[in-house]
Parts: structure tokens; C-alpha cells; sequence
């Protein structure tokens, strides 16, 4: 993680194009804390799929 911060660049067992493809969701703009509220927030209401993602990412 260059700087802390995981990206899907690395494509091996572990690296961050494999957990893009299991579908893990990169927000790289906030830190973990930040990100986990931003996720019960989106379940709270209901965001699933593509909405989800906008809401987790931007």
C-alpha cells in the first residue's frame, strides 16, 4: 500500500486487483474510520450495487 492507501495495482494473491475483483470498494479520498460511517450510512438506506459504490467512492 503506497502510503497507506490500497489500490488495484498489484495482481497477485492478496494484492489489491485481486480484492477489486471480489469486489471490494476503493475510497481513497477519506481514511477507514471515515469510510466505515460512509458504509452504515449507504446500508442504513438501502444503497446496493452501482449506488453503493457512487455514494462509498465520491
Amino acid at each position: 500500500c503506497y502510503n497507506g492507501i490500497a489500490e488495484p495495482v498489484y495482481d497477485y494473491e492478496g494484492g489489491g486487483k485481486e480484492l477489486e475483483e471480489m469486489g471490494i470498494i476503493f475510497c481513497n479520498s477519506i481514511n477507514s474510520q471515515k469510510a466505515r460511517l460512509k458504509l452504515l450510512i449507504a446500508v442504513n438506506y438501502g444503497l446496493t450495487g452501482e449506488e453503493l459504490i457512487s455514494f462509498i467512492q465520491n
